[in-house]
């Protein structure tokens, strides 16, 4: 599916670039503004690639002849489609829905939890909103269900030579959104009953390798650009 809907978006690109308009644009410095809502320009390398990538094809997929939990782990691909559907995106209620249905564990690998923000004169002013759809579900799981969360993040200020690769939340502020979320789903539980339920079920960490939080070679630090 994800190599179907490529070939829709290099159809598109195909289309924009073979138009007078795209012609002209194609060759003006990428840095230069355009009055147009869309603007497609295509670099190749090495010199003899081609304009284009070749189109997916499904009939060069080797078939497989085994059934289905024959030595296979099922997997559920969801993602969104950028800014196509601002306010329906399906994806989303199919997240929530699994979280529902967990009874053991839920695994992240995350870019950042938190949202985007800027530190302006000292003072923190955030975008957008925490995704509260989520922590409610994760909060009735590690209460109601005993779920595993746990959750691996990218560490604070890794990234900044290539763009962020984390919006700046440490782990103690996410795994704090998570548990307020569970106060405000729960308000007749004890303090103690929470922080066992915390304790027992919840864990946030920053991703690292054997040199710690930066990259062996650099002093970069180290990220994740996953949103698995």
């Amino acid at each position: 599916q994800a190599h179907l809907f490529m070939n829709e978006q290099w159809e598109f690109i195909r289309k924009k670039q073979s138009t007078v308009i795209g012609c002209i644009i194609d060759k003006l410095n990428d840095s230069w503004l355009v009055p147009t809502i869309t603007r497609v320009t295509i670099s190749e390398w090495p010199k003899q690639a081609g304009t284009y990538a070749p189109l997916f094809k499904k009939d060069i997929l080797p078939q497989d002849s085994r059934t289905p939990g024959e030595n296979t782990v099922p997997v559920l691909a969801l993602g969104r489609y950028g800014s196509i559907v601002d306010d329906a995106r399906s994806s989303d209620a199919a997240f929530i829905a699994m979280f529902h249905a967990a009874r053991k564990s839920i695994r992240f690998l995350l870019q950042d939890f938190g949202p985007v923000n800027k530190t302006v004169a000292g003072k923190k002013i955030v975008y957008k909103d925490w995704p509260k759809k989520y922590f409610k579900t994760l909060s009735r799981a590690i209460f109601e269900r005993g779920v595993d969360v746990e959750i691996v993040l990218s560490n604070p200020g890794s990234g900044e030579e290539r763009g962020n690769y984390s919006n700046g939340w440490s782990c103690e502020e996410v795994a704090a959104e998570i548990i307020k979320t569970m106060k405000e789903q729960f308000p007749e539980v004890s303090n103690d009953e929470l922080k066992a339920k915390v304790k027992d079920n919840l864990r946030v960490c920053y991703f690292k390798n054997k040199s710690g939080n930066t990259w062996m070679t650099s002093k970069n630090k180290v990220g994740l650009h996953s949103k698995f």
